[in-house]
C-alpha cells in the first residue's frame, strides 16, 4: 500500500445518497443488526478501495479517478430523466454505464470475483496431479517452495474454499472495464426501461442498490443470474422512483429494436410494487439497507429479512473459468517439465536478478 495519506474512497456515490438523505443524514441499518444516522460524506466509506497495490504505479488512483468521471455524467443524465421525463441515447448510455458500474465497484463483486477464481483453482487442482500444480505455483509466484511449505499450501489448493488467493486493485480494474465497456451497456439498452413513480416517498436502497429480481440467498451463499441474463434489473432513483430494466423475450417484443433504444416509459407505482422493491432491496443486500431518517422502523423490519453474508460467493458455473486456468497450467508445465531442481532454482533467481517484481498471483490471475 502506499506511503501517502489514505483517500476515502466512497463504494456509492454521495449524490446518489443524498436522493435518500434529510440535510445529508441517512438512516443505516444492518442486515439483522443495529441501527445509527450516518452523514453520507462518512456513508460507504472504504481508505483506498481503488488504489492501486503497485505504491510506483503510474496514476495509481486511475480506477477512482475512472469512476469519478463516469459519476459525473450519470448523475447529469439521472437529474435530466427526473427533470425532464426523457433523455437521448447517449445520456440513456451513461446510466447504463452507471449502473454496470454500481453492479461492479464494491467489494461484494470483488469478493465474488475472489471466490470464484479461488473455486476455479481448486477445481483445477483436484484434476491435477499435485506435482504438475506444485510446479506451475512454483513458476507463478517465480520462486521455489520448500517440501513443508508445500504440504500445506497443496492443502489449501484443494480445500472446499480454494487456495485463498486476493485479486489486485489492478486485476479488479481490469475486470471492471471489460464489464462496463459499450458492448455490455448494449446489453441494458436494449431492454425495456421504464419509470415508477410512486408519488410519494416509500422506497429505500442498500449497500447493492442495483438489484436484480430473480434472486436468493443461502446462508453463506446467493443464488441469482448475472447481470445480462437477469430477468428485471431495478435501480431505485429516489425515495419516490425506481427504474426497471426489463429483459423482453422474442416472443413478447412490442417494440422494434430502435425504438426500445430511444424510449423510457413512466408509469405510477403502485403502493404493493414498492414495498415488493424493498423487499429486494433487502435480499440483494449484503450487509446494509438505507434510507431516510423517517424510514427507521420500516428499515428495521426489513433488515430482519436477510442476514449479513460475509462470504460474497456467487453460485455459478465456473468451469469455464476451470478450463482457462487448467490451460494455463498445462502450458506452463509443458514448458518446464524437463527443468531439473537445479535448473528451476537457476531460473528464479535468473528472474529475480533480472528485477522480476515477483507479485506471482498476478501471472496467475491475470488470464482470467
Amino acid at each position: 500500500m502506499s506511503n501517502k495519506p489514505a483517500k476515502r474512497h466512497h463504494l456509492i456515490p454521495q449524490f446518489y445518497l443524498d436522493a435518500f438523505s434529510e440535510k445529508g443524514k441517512l438512516q443505516m441499518q444492518e442486515l439483522a443488526g443495529k441501527a445509527y444516522l450516518v452523514s453520507k460524506t462518512n456513508a460507504f466509506v472504504v481508505n483506498d478501495f481503488y488504489r492501486k497495490t503497485d505504491d510506483n504505479a503510474e496514476n495509481a488512483l486511475e480506477f477512482e479517478d475512472h469512476l469519478a468521471n463516469v459519476e459525473a455524467i450519470a448523475s447529469n443524465a439521472l437529474r435530466s430523466l427526473r427533470n425532464n421525463r426523457r433523455i437521448d441515447l447517449e445520456e440513456k448510455s451513461s446510466i447504463a454505464e452507471f449502473l454496470l458500474a454500481q453492479w461492479a465497484r464494491g467489494d461484494d463483486f470483488r469478493s465474488a470475483s475472489r471466490s470464484f477464481k479461488n473455486l476455479a483453482l481448486r477445481d483445477m487442482a483436484r484434476n491435477s496431479s499435485e506435482k504438475d500444480v506444485r510446479l506451475f505455483h512454483e513458476i507463478s509466484f517465480e520462486g521455489p517452495v520448500e517440501d513443508e511449505e508445500w504440504e500445506s499450501i497443496w492443502k489449501r489448493y484443494t480445500c472446499d474454499e480454494g487456495p485463498g488467493f486476493y485479486s489486485t486493485v489492478e486485476s479488479s480494474f481490469s475486470q471492471f472495464k471489460q464489464l462496463t465497456k459499450d458492448t455490455k451497456q448494449s446489453i441494458l439498452l436494449t431492454r425495456k426501461w421504464v419509470v415508477l413513480d410512486f408519488g410519494r416517498p416509500t422506497l429505500i436502497s442498500g449497500d447493492r442498490p442495483v438489484i436484480i429480481s430473480d434472486f436468493q440467498r443461502t446462508s453463506n451463499s446467493v443464488l441469482a443470474p448475472g447481470i445480462a441474463v437477469a430477468q428485471q434489473i431495478i435501480f431505485p432513483m429516489s425515495r419516490s422512483l425506481a427504474l426497471i430494466l426489463e429483459r423482453e423475450s422474442d416472443e413478447t417484443e412490442t417494440e422494434s429494436l430502435e425504438k426500445r433504444l430511444y424510449s423510457i416509459q413512466w408509469m405510477t407505482g403502485k403502493q404493493e410494487l414498492a414495498e415488493e422493491i424493498n423487499v429486494l432491496v433487502a435480499l440483494n443486500a449484503r450487509k446494509k439497507i438505507f434510507g431516510h431518517p423517517s424510514d427507521m422502523n420500516s428499515l428495521r423490519d426489513l433488515s430482519m429479512i436477510s442476514r449479513p453474508i460475509e462470504n460474497w460467493i456467487t453460485a455459478s458455473d465456473w468451469g469455464e473459468a476451470t478450463r482457462r486456468i487448467t490451460e494455463l497450467k498445462d502450458l506452463a508445465v509443458e514448458s518446464f517439465k524437463d527443468f531439473s531442481r537445479e535448473q528451476l532454482d537457476a531460473f528464479f533467481a535468473m528472474q529475480k536478478s533480472q528485477g522480476s517484481n515477483g507479485k506471482g498471483p498476478q501471472l496467475t490471475f491475470g488470464s482470467f
